[in-house]
């Protein structure tokens, strides 16, 4: 009994064989213009051969019919034998691309396999002159000289040395799929490469790579934001294996940091058209409760739907009305569910959420440590601390007042400070409210 996925290779194969002259024209009609002039038991031959290819991997021997046992391996194998004939020549290149990359190894000193191991019973005296000039026409486009690759191609060493990337990391990523899998056929040897335009734009990416953390720094946000930006889709981010494997998400090249920037200074207005202007930073620094929207709000720049001024580089430099930057202040962050991509918020990020001035992060809980000394909070308990409590800094910028007057004001009003992080939120804003 044929599984029903492996039906439908089956009956091609079996189709050109088939003494119906019917079924025999349905099959031949499925070849490929490479193979169209072709017997069918010519065919059938030429499946056979590349079936230890195939997923199912099975190896045909010509002294001996299949096992009992094998049946159902045998006729899986065959059945996905068929897809690489009917892709002639491309098929066998690109399976055979496979098997390399899933069974070789990528070293210098590692004498490769010969075409046999991969193509069954190639070298048999009893192999049809005509199927193996096919195959020797296929592969001749992978086929270099000594030491030398084909022009699309790029040897390991000669890829780490372009990229800057170790080979032995190159090599692991060809094998985990990471990394494309190019062949070349030299010396009657099968050897994995890598293709040269993938490794170009690696070499390129690389040189210009730009972290998330990186990234928003140079823009004035939060690492967070960098998000919300890809969601927006005002950012691209990389989506190659090889970067996203060792390097992590949201990864940018120099290019999208500049063309944000360039999209920023053409949808800017001049700064007499902006009333009562006052620095984006300095809004944002009374929008509390939660992680800002930054994604949001670029995307409203960017569509004149919140107008503004912009001379220079980052958020700093942006000019946005007072009555703009009431209404920021006036969204409930609290009531959103805005999150920051991951368990864990870095100081930085987390003074940012709760509007405190990064000289008084001591007084924030440090859940753990990495490289560097700083600390990281988690965002669970981040976000009930934004939403519950809120900083001197947030409480100035809302009120318009100075900090060490605004504090007495509120001490004098029955509201103190709560602790070193500063007051309880609903308490606090009804008191200003009233300023």
């Amino acid at each position: 009994m044929v599984d029903v996925e492996h039906r439908e290779g089956i009956s091609f194969i079996i189709g050109l064989i088939d003494p119906d002259e019917g079924r025999r024209a349905a099959a031949r009609s499925q070849l490929p213009s490479t193979l169209a002039t072709w017997d069918g038991g010519m065919v059938f031959n030429l499946a056979l051969i590349v079936m230890p290819l195939t997923a199912a991997g099975f190896t045909h021997s010509r002294r001996a019919e299949p096992a009992t046992a094998d049946l159902r391996q045998y006729t899986a194998s065959l059945a996905q034998a068929a897809n690489i004939v009917r892709r002639w020549p491309e098929g066998l290149i690109d399976a055979l691309a496979d098997a390399v990359r899933s069974r070789s190894i990528s070293k210098h000193n590692v004498r490769h396999k010969g075409a046999g191991h991969y193509l069954a019973g190639i070298k048999s005296e009893l192999l049809p002159s005509v199927v193996r000039s096919a195959i020797t026409d296929a592969m001749a486009s992978i086929t270099s000289t000594a030491d030398a690759v084909p022009t699309d191609q790029i040897g390991m060493r000669q890829a780490a040395l372009l990229t800057g990337q170790h080979e032995h990391k190159l090599a692991q990523a060809r094998r985990n799929g990471h990394l494309i899998t190019r062949i070349c056929f030299r010396a009657n040897r099968v050897f994995p490469t890598l293709d040269r335009d993938e490794m170009e734009t690696l070499k390129d990416f690389l040189a210009n790579r730009l972290g998330p953390e990186r990234f928003t720094h140079l823009l004035g946000l939060p690492q967070y934001a960098m998000a919300q930006l890809a969601d927006e889709n005002l950012v691209a981010s990389c989506t190659h294996p090889y970067i996203i494997a060792n390097y992590g998400p949201l990864q940018a090249h120099n290019a999208e940091l500049l063309a944000f920037r360039l999209a920023l200074m053409r949808a800017a207005a001049p700064i007499a058209s902006i009333a009562d202007p006052i620095p984006l930073h300095r809004a944002a620094r009374g929008m509390g409760g939660g992680a800002k929207p930054w994604g949001e709000i670029m995307r409203d720049l960017l569509s004149g739907k919140i107008p503004y001024s912009f001379a220079g580089e980052s958020i700093n430099h942006i000019l946005i009305s007072s009555a703009d930057a009431a209404r920021l202040q006036a969204r409930n962050l609290a009531a959103m569910s805005i999150g920051v991509g991951s368990r864990f918020v870095s100081q930085r990020d987390a003074a940012e959420i709760l509007n405190l001035r990064l000289k008084h992060a001591h007084v924030l809980p440090a859940i753990g440590k990495r490289g560097g000394g700083a600390h990281r909070i988690a965002w669970s308990r981040l976000r009930r601390m934004a939403r519950d409590r809120i900083t001197l800094g947030e409480l100035s910028a809302r009120s318009g007042i100075h900090g060490t007057r605004l504090e007495w004001m509120l001490e004098r009003d029955g509201c103190p400070r709560h602790d070193t992080l500063g007051w309880i939120r609903r308490k606090a804003l009804a008191t200003i409210a009233k300023y």
